[in-house]
């Protein structure tokens, strides 16, 4: 971009520096999760010169198809809370948090 137009290039990278972008990695294993995080990471900072910090994986879980066929909030439509899912939610969910106090 920065070839075609300085101006656009300029403005494009601001606004990426500006904000705050996370990744999370959904339906898969923690160790496939972390090598995704690695990987987008690597090809996010060396095109964009972006840092992408990882928050986490959300595995996969029949409960949460269930869920959402029934329209009832995961963490609600077990005993358990919606076992592992949930807890890996709220996980990502604390980080945010403790991004933002």
């Amino acid at each position: 971009v920065k070839t075609i137009d300085e101006g656009a290039s300029r403005e494009f990278t601001e606004t990426l520096n500006t904000c705050r972008y996370r990744l999370v990695t959904n339906m898969a294993k923690v160790s496939e999760g972390e090598n995704v995080s690695k990987a987008m990471s690597g090809v996010a900072y060396q095109f964009l010169r972006l840092k992408l910090p990882y928050l986490g994986t959300i595995g996969f879980d029949r409960e949460v198809e269930r869920s959402i066929k029934r329209m009832k909030p995961l963490m609600l439509s077990t005993s358990n809370g919606g076992s592992g899912i949930s807890k890996s939610i709220l996980d990502i969910a604390e980080k945010v948090m403790d991004e933002l106090r």
